[in-house]
């Protein structure tokens, strides 16, 4: 029977990983119809060994019991075997106070070794499984969300790309309009000039628009203005350099 057809998995899908020397006594359940391979987890007595089962079969999830000393370093050497398998701290009544540091550094959940049955092992390795796909899920939907936002953003920015070159090409056809019309009504060159200043300033939002006539001088090339729209402020009458 495949694990994905039993409804439930197996013990024997999860490996037990005990680096004490303090026997753990887990009492055996009424056998009766249980299947066979379905009551005890895979058991790993050393890292070394804990790390070639990893190696060679894909478990759901690891319980691991060690010292204090040790707990930390073991769970990471595991993690980084088996990223994707959830963790299960197996502690004692003195090592309780690792029991928040281990939630928030690699362990799914935490079990107590105090009255411990397959029945509880079995539970605690479910709820590792579950809050493990739960935060699967959660990064999954943290990076989706941070791509759809990355995407909206650039629809933001095309956006605002397009509407300002509606609005600059809008601009030059109506400008284009005005100097067209305003060259027909325009009496001599002065005033089609000055008409012509008139529309760049009222039309593109420049403050001054000015044009002037090259002369040869003793000193060289010169400009000379001609006329102007728009706000002037005293530009004109200072030597064009």
């Amino acid at each position: 029977m495949e694990a994905e057809d039993r409804g439930m998995p197996y013990l024997s899908d999860f490996l037990l990983f005990d680096n004490t020397d303090d026997p753990l006594y887990i009492p055996a359940p009424n056998p009766s119809g249980a299947q066979e391979g379905a009551m005890a987890p895979t058991i790993a007595h050393d890292l070394h060994e804990a790390l070639s089962r990893l190696r060679e079969t894909s478990f759901q999830a690891v319980a691991c019991r060690a010292s204090s000393e040790e707990i930390f370093d073991l769970a990471r050497q595991i993690r980084e075997t088996s990223p994707g398998t959830p963790l299960v701290f197996l502690f004692d009544r003195s090592q309780a106070h690792l029991v928040g540091p281990c939630l928030q550094s690699v362990f799914e959940t935490c079990l107590c070794t105090e009255g411990l049955s397959l029945v509880t092992l079995g539970g605690a390795f479910r709820h590792a499984v579950s809050r493990r796909l739960a935060h699967t899920e959660r990064l999954k939907a943290g990076t989706a969300l941070s791509e759809a936002r990355l995407e909206v953003e650039s629809h933001r920015k095309a956006y605002r790309r397009i509407s300002d070159d509606l609005r600059s090409a809008s601009r030059a056809f109506a400008s284009m309009e005005e100097i067209n019309r305003l060259f027909s009504h325009a009496t001599d060159e002065m005033e089609a000039i000055r008409n012509f200043c008139r529309v760049l300033v009222k039309g593109h939002g420049y403050r001054m628009a000015w044009s002037a006539c090259p002369r040869e001088t003793p000193e060289g090339l010169d400009l000379v203005p001609l006329t102007h729209a728009g706000e002037e402020r005293g530009f004109l009458s200072k030597p064009l350099e």
